[in-house]
């Protein structure tokens, strides 16, 4: 019995790991994406900061900063 602990402890950690792993690797793709010059992934960027979502931090002005770049990657489409 103490052994299925253990085991279910050491899944648990490593999948608690493993999420915010992911998440940080996703957000340097997304970060890398609107700096190219993705108006999508500007937009996407903004919706994240303005809401504090997906790992990101809530922060009005970038979240308008990212909104101006993916306007701006729009009207040049």
């Amino acid at each position: 019995m103490k052994k299925f602990r253990f085991l279910m402890m050491a899944f648990t950690l490593l999948f608690a790991i493993s999420i915010p792993t992911q998440l940080v690797a996703q957000n340097k793709k997304l970060i890398k994406e609107a700096k190219d010059g993705n108006g999508e992934a500007q937009a996407m960027l903004s919706t994240y900061y303005f809401k504090g979502i997906e790992g990101f931090d809530r922060d009005i002005e970038q979240a308008k900063f990212w909104a101006g770049k993916a306007e701006e990657s729009a009207r040049n489409g």
